[in-house]
């Protein structure tokens, strides 16, 4: 994910597998800058990547994600 104001990578997600029933996601990363703003709320990034991964390894076909 890019905050395209500042054309900077904020967020990314990380999975391996085998392309057709098994992924593994390894890593959740979300630039602390970018985690908690204000009191103490966050842009919910971390959740946004993972939607969006998920959202990928599905319409892929990929049905065991752990």
């Amino acid at each position: 994910m890019e905050y395209r104001k500042m054309k900077r990578h904020v967020a990314f997600t990380r999975a391996t597998g085998d392309n057709v029933f098994n992924a593994i996601i390894w890593d959740v990363v979300v630039n602390p800058s970018f985690q908690q703003l204000g009191l103490g709320l966050g842009l919910g990034l971390g959740k946004a990547v993972m939607e969006k991964l998920v959202e990928e390894l599905v319409a892929k076909g990929i049905c065991n994600i752990a």
